[in-house]
Order: structure tokens, then C-alpha cells, then sequence
């Protein structure tokens, strides 16, 4: 289950984390352009099973095989101009 911003449930107690975001864009933005985001609640909102279960093994696929065809390309490359650059004609 997520947690709201800032409780710890070891010890029941909610921090100040939304106050200190806040506060960072108020200053960041010098103070003009967020006076009315204080007033706003966070509103949590989950995400949707059906779209989750539906894309869950593309994206685990994604995740998991596009790195390792990244990796196996650089060899082959690596190991293409390796081979082009040390072989005598």
C-alpha cells in the first residue's frame, strides 16, 4: 500500500515533507507564481489495474531485453573496429 508524502508508519507520525516542497518551489519560483498552490490538497491518484496487468509484460521485456541488445550491439561494435583497426591488409 503507498503511504501518503511524509508518514513513517514505524512510528505513526506524519512529517513536514509537503511543506518543505513548498516551500523549495516558493523559492525557487521567488515567491510570485505559487501563492495559490499552498492552498491545494495533493491529491493521490492510483494507477489503473486493468492498464497495469495489460502492459506488465511488455514493459517487464522492455526493461529486461533492451538493455542486454544494447550491451551485446557495443560489443559487436567494439569488437568490429577492434578487429578493422589491428588486422593487416
Amino acid at each position: 500500500q503507498p503511504l501518503s508524502l511524509g508518514y513513517d508508519p514505524f512510528t505513526n507520525q506524519t512529517f513536514a515533507n509537503q511543506d518543505l516542497i513548498l516551500n523549495l518551489l516558493n523559492y525557487l519560483t521567488r515567491g510570485d507564481g505559487l501563492i495559490t498552490a499552498r492552498s491545494k490538497q495533493v491529491l493521490i491518484r492510483p494507477l489503473d489495474k486493468v492498464k497495469l496487468k495489460a502492459g506488465k509484460l511488455t514493459w517487464q521485456l522492455i526493461n529486461l531485453g533492451l538493455p542486454l541488445v544494447i550491451l551485446v550491439l557495443f560489443g559487436i561494435i567494439y569488437n568490429w573496429t577492434r578487429k578493422r583497426k589491428y588486422t593487416r591488409f
